[in-house]
C-alpha cells in the first residue's frame, strides 16, 4: 500500500478529517483537508468509472487497448482549455470540433510513467460546442488505432458566469490565506466535484506544475482505480 492510500485509509475517517480536524498528529488541517477532497473522487470513481465513460479501452482490433481517464465519454466541462489524460502506448493526438470533416495534423506525445498528460494551448474552445479528443496508437500489427473521447464545453449563461465568480472569490481567498498549490489543487478539486463537474475536478489535481509526493500518489492511484475497470459500451 502506498503512503496515499495509507494516509487515507477508510474514507469515513476522511470525511470526518474533513471537518474534525486532522486523524493523526502528524497531519495538519490542510493536509487532511486535501486528502479527503482527493478521496472523494477516488471513491466515487471506484463504483463504476467503467460506466462514467472512464476506463479501459479494450475493444480495438488486434489488440489495441488504451486506458481513457479524462474527461469521461460524453462529459460536459467548464474549462474552455480542457486536459486529457490517458494511459497506455499513446503515439500522438488530435483535439478538433465534433464532426467536423477535417481532421488537423495529429500532434506526437510521449508517454510518462502514470499516463499521458496533455493541456490544449491553443484558442479557447467555444462554449455550448462539442469537441472530441482522439488518441492514436499502434497495435500489435503496427497498425494505426483511434479512441474518440467526444465531450462538451459548458454553454455560455448565468450557470457558467456563476462558476466563474465564485471561482474567482475562492482563489482570492485561498491567495489571501497563503494556500500552497496543493491546497488550491484540492479546493478547486473539491468545488468541481461538489458540482458535478468531474472532470474539471481531476484538471485541477493534474495541472499543479510542482505537486508534492502526496498528489503525485493521489493521481497515481486515480488513475489505477480508473484503468483496472473495463469502459462500458
Amino acid at each position: 500500500m502506498n503512503r496515499f492510500s495509507w494516509m487515507v485509509a477508510g474514507s469515513l475517517a476522511v470525511a470526518i478529517a474533513a471537518t474534525a480536524g486532522p486523524p493523526w498528529p502528524w497531519m495538519s488541517a490542510a493536509q487532511a483537508q486535501r486528502a479527503s477532497a482527493y478521496e472523494r473522487i477516488r471513491e466515487f470513481l471506484g463504483r463504476d468509472a467503467g460506466h462514467q465513460g472512464r476506463g479501459r479501452d479494450s475493444g480495438s482490433r488486434d489488440g489495441g487497448s488504451l486506458c481513457l481517464v479524462n474527461p469521461g465519454t460524453d462529459e460536459t466541462v467548464w474549462t474552455v482549455q480542457p486536459l486529457a489524460v490517458v494511459k497506455g502506448p499513446v503515439e500522438s493526438f488530435v483535439l478538433k470540433p465534433l464532426g467536423a470533416e477535417h481532421t488537423p495534423q495529429p500532434t506526437p506525445v510521449r508517454p510518462n510513467e502514470s499516463g499521458v498528460q496533455v493541456i490544449y494551448s491553443g484558442a479557447p474552445l467555444e462554449p455550448g460546442q462539442s469537441y472530441e479528443w482522439i488518441f492514436y496508437q499502434r497495435n500489435r500489427l503496427r497498425e494505426l488505432v483511434e479512441h474518440d473521447i467526444p465531450f462538451r464545453v459548458m454553454a455560455a449563461g448565468d450557470g457558467r458566469d456563476r462558476i466563474t465568480t465564485e471561482l474567482e472569490q475562492l482563489d482570492a481567498e485561498l491567495a489571501a490565506d497563503g494556500a500552497s498549490q496543493d491546497d488550491r489543487a484540492a479546493a478547486r478539486a473539491n468545488y468541481f466535484f461538489d458540482h458535478g463537474l468531474l472532470a474539471d475536478s481531476f484538471q485541477a489535481m493534474f495541472s499543479v506544475e510542482s505537486p508534492s509526493e502526496n498528489l503525485i500518489a493521489a493521481r497515481e492511484a486515480a488513475v489505477e482505480d480508473i484503468c483496472s475497470q473495463e469502459l462500458s459500451p
